[in-house]
């Protein structure tokens, strides 16, 4: 990143998923770590909400969760197109979001959307999350990286009537990371709040495979 050649961040999953979000099995052997491993992952989610170049995430498969947080801190979405979902349960898990991931959620989609995604959990595939703006791109390609890549490049480092030198050296990262902090600023310092909020980890009563609120098996994926 220190490089001034480094001009976009791009981060694309491996096989089924992009990311699963957090691993509840850990969490429910180390309870007593919960609370810590959630504040880091909001650190996380603020470091790239608020990340100096360009980010993009190439969501190659399922992105549930945390994962899906993760997803919607990055500043465009292009996933492939397929049988993958994107949700987020905590509904079924018996957990509670957090301030900060609440305002993540909401600042990066539409208002038409949250009472069915975060209230209630509902499940969208890659075409509906095109048609909700939840991604920018939904593509059928055997190369996501690429077309990541040739987004970038089209459309943040040469779009017309700029020069090629967009986000090289630190003027460019300065500016774009201060008006990302303002755009985002009640998310950011939510998520960088010191005061946690337990989604409910300590208490031991929620579930890591989504029974706690229905008594049966989720959907496999």
């Amino acid at each position: 990143v220190l490089e001034e050649d480094f001009r976009a961040l791009v981060v694309i999953g491996e096989g089924r998923f992009f990311c699963n979000g957090l691993d509840l099995k850990w969490v429910d052997a180390h309870p007593k770590e919960g609370v810590t491993l959630q504040a880091n992952t909001e650190r996380l989610l603020a470091r790239i909400l608020t990340f100096p170049l360009p980010t993009v995430a190439g969501v190659n498969g399922h992105m549930c969760a945390a994962g899906a947080m993760l997803g919607l801190s990055f500043d465009y979405r292009i996933m492939l197109d397929g049988n993958s979902w994107f949700f987020i349960p905590a509904l079924d898990l018996g957990l509670v979001y957090s301030s900060g991931m609440t305002s993540l959620m909401k600042a990066k989609t539409a208002p038409h959307i949250h009472r069915d995604m975060i209230c209630y959990a509902k499940r969208y595939r890659p075409r509906e999350c095109l048609e909700e703006k939840i991604v920018d791109i939904c593509t059928v390609t055997d190369s996501l990286e690429q077309v990541c890549y040739d987004f970038i490049e089209a459309n943040l480092l040469k779009p017309k009537f700029f020069k090629d030198e967009r986000f090289r050296g630190d003027q460019y990262r300065l500016t774009l990371q201060k008006i990302k902090m303002n755009t985002y600023y009640d998310t950011y310092h939510a998520l960088m709040n010191e005061d946690i909020e337990d989604m409910g980890f300590s208490t031991g009563k929620w579930s890591t495979d989504g029974t706690v609120a229905t008594g049966n098996g989720r959907p496999k994926l």
